[in-house]
C-alpha cells in the first residue's frame, strides 16, 4: 500500500531575546531561501490583515511551514539544512513540530565558535611548523 499523504512541519526561529523584527525577519528570509530547493516550504500566515492595511494575509516573523508526502529521506535532508543554516548563526535554536513531536535544534553559542576558530588557528600553525 502506497501513503501519499502530506506531512505539514512546523519551524519556528528562536533569536536572541534582543532581536528586533526585522532580524527575526531577515532569519526567517535566509532559512526560507535554505530549504526552497529541498522542500516544499511557506511562510506561516496569521490570516488576518491589520485594520487598515491593504495587505490579504500577514506573515508571522520567525515560522514557515515544510509540506512533503511521506518521504523520510526528504524530512532528514531538510533537517540536515536546518542544521548546516544553524551553524552560521550565533546562538540561534529551531523548534521543529510534527505528528505531535517536537525537536529544538540549537545553533553554536558565540564561545563555542570562537573556540573553534581558535583550534582552527592554531592546527594550521602547528602544520605549517611541522612541514
Amino acid at each position: 500500500m502506497n501513503d501519499n499523504r502530506t506531512q505539514r512541519i512546523l519551524v519556528t526561529i528562536n533569536s536572541a531575546l534582543d532581536a528586533d523584527k526585522q532580524e527575526v525577519e531577515d532569519l526567517t528570509q535566509s532559512l526560507f531561501a535554505e530549504l526552497e530547493p529541498i522542500v516544499d516550504v511557506a511562510r506561516v500566515s496569521s490570516g488576518k490583515a491589520p485594520t487598515g492595511s491593504k495587505a490579504i494575509d500577514t506573515a508571522i516573523i520567525g515560522q514557515l511551514a515544510l509540506s512533503l508526502v511521506h518521504s523520510g529521506g526528504v524530512l532528514v535532508t531538510a533537517i540536515g539544512a536546518a542544521q548546516a543554516w544553524l551553524l552560521r548563526q550565533n546562538g540561534r535554536s529551531i523548534l521543529i513540530e510534527f505528528d505531535g513531536s517536537k525537536i529544538e535544534l540549537k545553533g553554536p553559542s558565540r564561545a563555542c565558535r570562537y573556540t573553534q576558530r581558535r583550534c582552527r588557528a592554531t592546527t594550521a600553525r602547528k602544520l605549517v611548523y611541522f612541514q
